[in-house]
C-alpha cells in the first residue's frame, strides 16, 4: 500500500497534466455549448465554401448557361405558348415538374 490514493477517505495531490485535462474539458465543454445552439452552422459554412470554390473553378457556367440536351425545345415552347401550358407534356415518358418549374421562374429574368 504505498499509494496514498488507495486510502479511503484521502485523496491524491492532482497533478499538473491532470489540472491541464481537467482546464482543457472545461474550455471545450463553454465552446460545445456555445456551438450546440447552432447545430447546423457547419454545413451552411461548408456549402458557401463549396459554392465559392465551385465558382472560382467554373464561373462561366453561371455566367455563361447554355441549355442542356433537348432543354432548349422545352425553354421555346414554354416561352412561346405559356409556362403552364407547357408544363404537362413528358419529357422521354418522365414529368420533370421541379426542373420545368424552375425554369419557368426563370422565364421572368430578362
Amino acid at each position: 500500500m504505498g499509494q496514498d490514493a488507495a486510502v479511503p477517505g484521502r485523496q491524491a495531490a492532482p497533478t499538473a497534466r491532470a489540472e491541464r485535462r481537467v482546464g482543457l474539458a472545461r474550455a471545450w465543454a463553454r465552446g460545445r455549448s456555445a456551438v450546440s445552439r447552432h447545430p447546423g452552422w457547419w454545413l451552411v459554412a461548408a456549402a458557401v465554401a463549396t459554392a465559392i470554390l465551385w465558382f472560382s473553378h467554373m464561373p462561366s457556367l453561371l455566367l455563361h448557361a447554355q441549355f442542356y440536351a433537348d432543354d432548349g425545345s422545352w425553354y421555346q415552347r414554354a416561352y412561346s405558348q405559356g409556362p403552364l401550358s407547357s408544363l404537362p407534356h413528358p419529357a422521354a415518358g418522365y414529368f420533370v415538374t421541379l426542373q420545368r418549374l424552375a425554369a419557368s421562374a426563370s422565364l421572368a429574368l430578362p
